[in-house]
């Protein structure tokens, strides 16, 4: 049978590096809710969610 895979949202985080962008799943996007921190390795500043979401 030829199954499609289904869509998954992600969600864009940021970092002050000028190509950090870090899509995050919906899961790993609800512990950033409840209070988990990420860090960017380059920068070390905390990855702050940009509003904006992808389908892939």
């Amino acid at each position: 049978y030829e199954v499609e895979r289904s869509k998954v949202n992600r969600f864009i985080y940021r970092c002050g590096c000028t190509d950090g962008e870090f899509p995050f799943s919906a899961q790993r996007h609800a512990l950033v809710a409840k209070g988990r921190r990420y860090y960017c390795r380059r920068c070390k500043v905390t990855l702050t969610f940009s509003g904006e979401q992808r389908q892939e």
